[in-house]
């Protein structure tokens, strides 16, 4: 039987493992709407105005714009609304589309109410 030296044994158990390992890529970033910061300053906006409002980030949509540095987010938000003509005092839910502009800066994203 062969034997094989510890240092060769390691790496081979490294080279077995890393081809079932998930490769990281450095590339492509995710979806600028979506990062947890540009997330904050959209709910801290929306707050200002309903202090009921969530944003649920799985239902933000990002499109681009005719500035290459510049994206527009879709932001679907819920919020809790009192009709007491329509439900008495059990409050209604209801969702709310805000549109945002996020330019991409040199040190991180500037964030815009658009409506």
């Amino acid at each position: 039987m062969a034997r094989v030296r510890p240092g060769v044994a390691s790496l081979l158990m490294m080279l077995l493992f890393a081809g079932f390992a998930p490769q990281a890529r450095a590339g492509e970033p995710g979806p600028v709407c979506r990062v947890p910061s540009v997330i904050d300053v959209m709910t801290h906006e929306l707050r200002r105005r309903d202090p009921y409002v969530r944003i649920i980030p799985k239902w933000i949509a990002e499109y681009p714009s005719a500035t290459p540095n510049v994206v527009l987010c879709g932001v679907a938000a819920l919020t809790w609304r009192y009709d007491a003509s329509r439900s008495g005092m059990v409050p209604l839910r209801y969702s709310t589309l805000h549109a945002f502009s996020v330019r991409v800066v040199m040190d991180g994203y500037v964030v815009t109410f658009e409506h």
